[in-house]
């Protein structure tokens, strides 16, 4: 999945929360189809989460409305140390990026794959990722 697939994402859930009870909806145009009869709502410009030299993909995205924020997760590929870890950034409703962080990382582990959801009961995000340990041909899936 690439960084654009993961925008598309953000901006899917973004349009069911603003259409939930949030601040009125703004203005929308409809992209390009996704697939044959699949359109997707523009809400704004693209938002740039992350941006380096190393491999970075399968994005992950969930929704705080008590906080007006997303969380979006998501893979990075260290070449040469064989490690992936996991990391994370908070982005507010209009696009700001106050907070990014590593969610998960050991040298020479391959941690990815991340999945987010937020619990709004326990006011939490919750984030499951699949690890392959060193030297094993099993995966196996944590939490955080």
């Amino acid at each position: 999945m690439t960084a654009r697939h993961a925008l598309l994402i953000l901006v899917a859930v973004l349009s069911i929360v603003l259409a939930v009870g949030a601040p009125p909806m703004p203005q929308v145009s409809m992209a390009a189809p996704l697939a044959p009869g699949i359109r997707c709502p523009v809400v704004g410009p693209p938002i740039d989460i992350w941006r380096d030299a190393l491999e970075n993909g399968a994005p992950s995205v969930a929704v705080n409305p008590r906080h007006g924020e997303f969380l979006v997760t998501w893979d990075t590929m260290h070449e040469g140390l064989l490690t992936q870890d996991i990391w994370a950034a908070r982005v507010t409703l209009d696009g700001q990026i106050p907070s990014w962080f590593n969610v998960v990382t050991k040298e020479a582990e391959l941690r990815y794959a991340p999945d987010v959801a937020n619990s709004p009961v326990q006011d939490q995000y919750d984030i499951a990722y699949t690890q392959r340990p060193p030297g094993s041909k099993d995966l196996e899936i944590y939490n955080t």
